[in-house]
């Protein structure tokens, strides 16, 4: 019923729109049910010379007024087979122009109630749209924040997919940071890759589902593809030695309820997906069992730093190294595991027989943890937070070293502010306890968390500092500031 064309720039006095023509009788019906319950808009970055009917009556005269209002409340669109977009709604456009995009209405679920200012973290790409009558829509309006189009892609208009705005993408911080290269990106890969990732996790509402594909086309993505790209060096600069090339160690480093994690999780898909077989650990996963991390903090007393697990001197290195070694070998490797809950919250490694053998042909490794990429203070002769922290500043230069010296490349994931921990680990902790598998209580958390402070003051704003070079230990590196909801910010 409706099509959109492209037209010139409005001027800069447009033209009074020309009358509205009858509406047959059907299409009549459909507009007042469109009202109802609401609709799709039209939107692109130049304006829309027209909007017409099949029965060629004039809907929007020619030169339409392009404004934005605030009164509206929905607009009509043919009924269409539904696929998916960016911005969290359902639509289609294959009736439209490739260059036209659909944009789902905030108000749809309100349609006879007046719009509010839009304020969500979807707000900017979503657009107001005119008011709509038994006669039709009245006005079209375009986007108040249009996204940057590019024309060229690096496959032809038609072969990319209607559910990737590539300017919307490219312009994201995420993208920028890891210098990604637009026009050799496959589009179609990356639109079926995001496709996996929204199924994975799901959304609620509109507005989850809008949010949800922010962080997974602005976010997990851009990493995924830079992460690979390291996957793909490595493989070009093999020797040859062996049957395949072993196995890259990617670390991620990221604040305790920072979305690691998931994170590595939805990586771990990505991998295989990408026929690059894969294996996720934590160093959480190589802390020192119960009765060795009693012992650590009786050789330490007074210590609170030390007295329980987490900071730098806490991990078994040794079996870190020698996991890592036999993955590298191409042997199956049983993978450590910790279980956090044990002792009450404290902790105690996992018996042997849950712990996962790594797969087949395996080209990568995924190793995340809070403290990963830490160096210690001593050469810079910087001045420690606290006295305790100069035994941990020992054991960040050993242990810590030994570890990072395992890694091939580094995604550092920063906090803008480190004390967001707080929240954070208490929200992971809540959904434990709900599940009944015991877990720490709020006032455990401020205390436990407490415990890791001197830490991050100490060394968390030298990573940030030297992962944004680039580089990290000579090793490729890649930096990202998220804010207090894990949206990245810079």
């Amino acid at each position: 019923m409706w099509a959109a064309e492209w037209g010139t720039r409005v001027r800069s006095s447009p033209a009074p729109p020309a009358p509205l023509a009858p509406t047959p009788p059907a299409l009549r019906e459909l507009y007042k049910t469109a009202a109802k319950m609401g609709g799709m808009a039209f939107c692109s970055p130049v304006a829309i010379r027209s909007l017409h009917t099949s029965s060629s009556a004039s809907a929007v005269g020619t030169s339409t007024t392009i404004t934005t209002t605030t009164t509206t409340t929905a607009t009509a669109c043919r009924l269409l087979p539904t696929a998916r977009t960016p911005f969290g709604s359902s639509c289609s456009t294959r009736t439209l122009s490739p260059h036209v995009r659909l944009r789902p209405h905030p108000l749809s679920a309100m349609a006879s109630v007046a719009a509010p200012t839009v304020a969500s973290s979807a707000a900017p790409f979503l657009a107001p749209v005119g008011r709509v009558t038994s006669e039709g829509p009245v006005e079209c309006v375009t986007p108040p924040r249009p996204c940057r189009r590019r024309m060229r892609p690096t496959c032809s208009v038609a072969q990319v997919p209607a559910s990737v705005d590539i300017g919307y993408i490219v312009d994201g911080i995420v993208f920028h940071s890891a210098h990604l290269d637009e026009d050799a990106i496959d589009w179609a890969e990356w639109a079926r890759l995001g496709g996996l990732l929204e199924g994975l996790l799901g959304a609620k509402t509109d507005e989850d589902r809008a949010a949800m594909q922010e962080r997974v086309h602005r976010f997990y993505l851009p990493l995924f593809f830079w992460m690979r790209g390291v996957v793909t060096a490595a493989a070009a600069d093999w020797d040859g030695s062996g049957d395949a090339p072993p196995p890259v160690v990617l670390g991620i480093s990221c604040p305790q309820g920072g979305g690691k994690s998931t994170m590595v999780r939805l990586f771990e898909h990505l991998f295989a997906k990408s026929n690059l077989p894969c294996i996720q650990a934590s160093l959480d996963d190589f802390y020192l069992t119960r009765a060795d991390q009693l012992a650590l903090a009786a050789k330490h007393p007074g210590n609170a730093l030390l007295a329980e697990r987490g900071l730098p001197g806490t991990h078994d290195v040794d079996l870190l190294a020698a996991t890592l070694d036999s993955l590298r070998a191409g042997r199956p490797t049983p993978i450590p595991r910790y279980n956090k809950t044990a002792f009450a919250g404290r902790g105690d490694r996992a018996d042997v027989a849950s712990w996962p053998v790594s797969p087949p042909g395996l080209r990568v490794i995924l190793l995340e943890g809070w403290a990963l990429g830490f160096s210690s203070s001593a050469p810079s002769s910087a001045p420690l937070v606290c006295p305790d922290m100069a035994a941990v500043d020992v054991y960040t230069g050993s242990h810590l070293a030994a570890a990072n010296a395992q890694v091939d490349a580094l995604v550092c994931i920063s906090a803008e502010d480190v004390h967001y921990v707080y929240g954070w680990r208490e929200q992971a902790e809540a959904e434990t306890r709900a599940k009944g598998l015991g877990g720490l209580t709020p006032e455990q958390v401020r205390a436990f968390v407490g415990g890791f402070m001197p830490c991050y003051e100490q060394y968390g704003e030298c990573l940030r500092q030297e992962v944004a070079t680039g580089t990290w230990a000579g090793k490729p590196s890649l930096g990202v500031t998220i804010d207090v909801n894990r949206k990245p910010i810079a």
